[in-house]
């Protein structure tokens, strides 16, 4: 109950206390809490209250969420650092790529495709940030160039091929000159 003062003002609201629920889980109110915290309750406080000519009328925004977004693209800064954009505008920094530095990087051993092992030759592996001490900067977004010369490669490949033939002709020739050395006999 609110009580007014005879010149309109406020005089008490529901006796100086705040109006407090029920909890709304099972224990209260019983609502279906989709896994929230069922033991909360809501007090109601009025400060201020006043009377307008409509039901209800908002004087006071204050937002401290974001409404729902989904990842709409993920970015990697220079210093490596993995930021995850929102479509409601968030950004998250989801992580950090680390980088590691060897002495000696001719002394790594593959072990698959795109994966090294440290050796003896290769030295002890040093763990740090992008962009710290002699550690270089991360490019995202870029794609990495061939370490190999295209040109070299095709000649190397046509040779191979004409070299496949030859064999491949000497040997029909050899199986030629069998044939005619066993009709002969």
């Amino acid at each position: 109950s609110i009580e007014f003062n005879s010149d309109g003002s406020v005089n008490t609201v529901n006796g100086g206390n705040p109006i407090q629920t029920v909890e709304f889980g099972p224990n209260g109110a019983n609502l279906e809490m989709n896994g929230a915290d069922g033991s909360q309750s809501l007090a109601i406080k009025f400060e201020e209250p006043t009377q307008y000519a409509s039901p209800f009328e908002m004087r006071k925004f204050n937002e401290d969420g974001a409404t729902t977004g989904y990842l709409a693209k993920v970015d990697i800064d220079p210093k490596g650092t993995i930021m995850a954009t929102y479509s409601n505008g968030e950004n998250v920094a989801l992580g950090r790529v680390a980088m590691v530095r060897v002495s000696n990087q001719q002394g790594l051993s593959q072990a698959g495709n795109t994966q090294w092992k440290v050796t003896q030759q290769s030295g002890d592996a040093v763990w740090g940030e992008a962009m710290q001490g002699a550690f270089g900067k991360v490019k995202s977004g870029t794609i990495e160039q061939s370490n190999i010369d295209m040109t070299q490669e095709l000649v190397d490949l046509i040779t191979a091929q004409r070299n496949f033939q030859a064999n491949s002709r000497s040997l029909e020739v050899g199986n030629s000159m069998q044939q005619t050395i066993l009709q002969i006999r």
